[in-house]
């Protein structure tokens, strides 16, 4: 380090050290030797001078600790150990066109700046630094306030703590860790298993929370050795890890126990599914040393919410169902409620028949009428339906949320779209008076990118005008990709397909929505329907409805209409369009032709009776 420096150093440290015994004319003789003006006299005093210069020099510079000195106006470097270049990998002359602020995180420099203004001495200051190729460098600081060269300026020594913080974080690691397989303890399971419960139950979705063992895994300890345990069970913990995912928790209860939790689940039935994937990841044996093992597991299954929703019921009813798991043998699952797994069996067993029916074209369409308040079919909806060979009719409201929930529901919504088509084809053939068919299409369908472009091509295939086909897009339906939604909705509305929003009243939609979706025709839900009538009923819910959707320019159509009270009542309010079983289930294609044809006397006498009401005021002038 250049000599002037080392004076300004040893000066400065020695007038912010009080209790240092220095005399202000030893100072005096340092300042004076280093511009050659010192008296022959006094030359034995420099020369002593010199050497303590030199001591704090070399102090300074060989300190094993970083040491650095910088203005406390500019942030500038006016020195620096050898140590502080090495561990921040500056060159000294780098460091001189250097910024304090340069070498610490930017979140620090508020704080840094406070001290400086306040000359407030800092000890063991935790501080985040940069070193030159961009990596964190955590230390711990000390800093004191001094005058270097005339300036005022902070003096700091920084300590590396990184093996610190690292065994720190070792140490906490293995505190919430099972070291053997790196996994979750129970103490960090229980806690990661409240939030994960916490979140699912925002999310209105379910977890698959699974008590495991190894199955004989003593007598396999017995046979191949420990060392070949802990490395089966070690084997266990990369299956369970893959089987999880990113989502969700693998832990080490202890011995050959384990948990496993599978979040994201809609029903049983994605348990199932993901269950079976798990033991089927356990067919194939394990390499370990020479040998090769085969390895299967026991578990026992609880569902969130079904089974409880905290941790102490969740695993405590997973644990009942590993005890049940033993006595049942092997490789087996058992849940924790039996009806919920007679539900998924029926489930499972119910979705094999809708892709066999589907393949084998077993799905028909009925096709109930909409009338127009004069009495005239204004349209068709089409309605899916299936019969089982033993159980008899399957309700839509059982296998559409399945399908949906399986993703058939695309598949099946192009067929049922397809079928509609190819009957309005054969309707014009027969010279039957074109009415357009409402198709309902889930949400999955139109989140399909290609969705717009198959319609399309399908109304080529049979050459349907795009007004002869209705979408109805039912409400409850959330959707998970609006914009994609939008698009295609847009699209197909710009070619002429009207979309109407079903079941309105009773789903996710809000007003704001509603505004922006591209929608002609809004269906008050029959639920609404159904007390129209009644005493403190739903009648002003359902003026207010009709009145929202004339706002916007939509029309109206009243769902489930069962009674003649209801027609009059949804007449009188102005609702546009009426379906229901009052004046028509729905039918097959063949009972069609008749009913497009006539008026629906009810309506023809209701439209009358309004007649002659509008007419009496001028009959009696």
């Amino acid at each position: 380090m250049h000599t002037g420096i080392c004076f300004a150093l040893a000066a400065s440290i020695l007038v912010a050290t009080p209790k240092a015994v220095v005399s202000l004319g030893l100072l005096v003789l340092v300042f004076t030797a280093a511009i050659g003006t010192i008296p022959i006299a006094m030359k034995r005093h420099a020369r002593a001078a010199l050497r303590l210069t030199e001591e704090y020099c070399l102090t300074f510079d060989t300190n094993p600790h970083p040491l650095w000195i910088y203005d406390a106006e500019t942030l500038e470097f006016l020195a620096v150990n050898q140590a502080a270049c090495a561990t921040h990998g500056y060159t000294r002359e780098e460091f001189e066109r250097l910024r304090f602020s340069d070498i610490v995180e930017a979140s620090e420099v508020p704080q840094i700046l406070t001290r400086i203004a306040a000359s407030t001495p800092v000890s063991s200051h935790a501080s985040i630094h940069l070193r030159k190729d961009g990596t964190e460098l955590p230390m711990d600081i000390t800093a004191h306030s001094i005058v270097f060269r005339g300036r005022a300026a902070r003096f700091v020594m920084g300590i590396d703590v990184s093996e610190k913080l690292e065994l720190e974080r070792e140490m906490l690691h293995r505190a919430f860790h099972d070291n053997l397989t790196g996994l979750a303890n129970r103490v960090l399971f229980e806690e990661q298993l409240k939030d994960v419960v916490s979140r699912a139950a925002g999310a209105e979705e379910k977890l698959a929370i699974l008590c495991l063992n190894v199955d004989r895994f003593k007598s396999l300890n017995h046979t191949y050795g420990t060392a070949a345990g802990d490395e089966c069970l070690r084997k266990v913990a990369e299956i369970l890890r893959a089987q999880a995912g990113a989502a969700g928790l693998v832990a080490r209860m202890g011995g050959d126990r384990f948990a496993l939790v599978l979040t994201g689940m809609k029903s049983g039935l994605c348990a199932r599914r993901a269950i079976a994937e798990l033991m089927t990841s356990f067919r194939e044996p394990v390499a370990v040393g020479e040998s090769r093992i085969a390895l299967s597991v026991r578990a026992g299954l609880a569902m969130c919410p079904d089974d409880g929703v905290t941790v102490a019921e969740l695993w405590r009813s997973a644990e009942s169902a590993l005890d049940r798991a033993r006595e049942a043998g092997g490789g087996q699952v058992v849940w924790s409620s039996s009806e919920l797994r007679h539900a998924t069996e029926q489930k499972l067993e119910l979705e094999a028949f809708l892709r066999e029916q589907l393949e084998n074209r077993g799905f028909h369409l009925v096709y109930q009428p909409l009338f127009a308040m004069d009495g005239q079919v204004e349209s068709l909806e089409a309605l899916l339906r299936l019969n089982h060979p033993l159980h008899g009719p399957i309700s839509p409201a059982r296998f559409i949320p399945l399908a949906e929930e399986t993703g058939l529901i695309v598949p099946l919504g192009e067929w049922v779209i397809e079928e509609a088509c190819r009957q309005l084809s054969k309707w014009r053939q027969a010279g039957i008076r074109p009415v357009p068919v409402a198709v309902n299409v889930s949400v999955l369908q139109l989140m399909q990118k290609n969705f717009a472009s198959r319609m399309l091509a399908i109304l080529s295939r049979y050459t349907i005008a795009p007004e002869q086909i209705e979408l109805e897009v039912t409400e409850s339906s959330s959707m998970l990709n609006e914009a994609e939604v939008m698009r295609q909705m847009e699209m197909l509305t710009r070619i002429g397909i009207r979309f109407s929003l079903d079941d309105f009243g009773t789903g996710h939609s809000s007003l704001n929505r509603l505004d922006k979706l591209p929608l002609e025709v809004l269906k008050v839900d029959r639920a609404f329907v159904e007390r129209i009538c009644e005493v403190d009923g739903t009648r002003s819910i359902v003026q207010a409805t009709i009145r929202m959707a004339k706002a916007l320019n939509m029309r109206v159509v009243a769902e489930g209409v069962e009674r003649a009270d209801q027609l009059v009542a949804l007449s009188e309010m102005g609702c546009d369009t009426i379906q229901g079983f009052l004046l028509s289930p729905p039918v097959r294609a063949a009972d069609i032709p008749h009913l497009v044809e006539d008026f629906h006397p009810l309506l023809t006498n209701i439209a009358i009776f309004r007649s002659m009401e509008e007419m009496r005021p001028q009959l009696a002038n």
